[in-house]
């Protein structure tokens, strides 16, 4: 079996959709159905987060509103940190 050579073996969050949206929904219920399937099976995975970095103002504004649907709509996310910004 071959995997795509698209796979970049992330499981997504659905932090990018907005809340409600089909897309967010299918990436929250596929996260969690994934791991359900890997830890019985004793399948290796990582829950490692992920840094979105924010580069001038206006992309602070979008990162505020990704961090807030992720801390508001996003269930079992697995760390949940205030966002930093660093004007250098």
């Amino acid at each position: 079996m071959e995997s795509s050579s698209r796979n970049s073996e992330v499981i997504h969050a659905g932090i990018y959709y907005g809340p409600g949206s089909l897309k967010t929904q299918l990436c929250i219920r596929g996260k969690n159905l994934l791991y359900d399937y890997c830890a019985p099976r004793h399948i290796p995975y990582k829950r490692i987060g992920k840094w979105i970095v924010a580069q001038n103002d206006a992309q602070r504004g979008m990162l505020e509103k990704i961090h807030a649907l992720s801390r508001n709509v996003l269930v079992g996310y697995p760390r949940q940190k205030q966002p930093r910004w660093s004007p250098t």
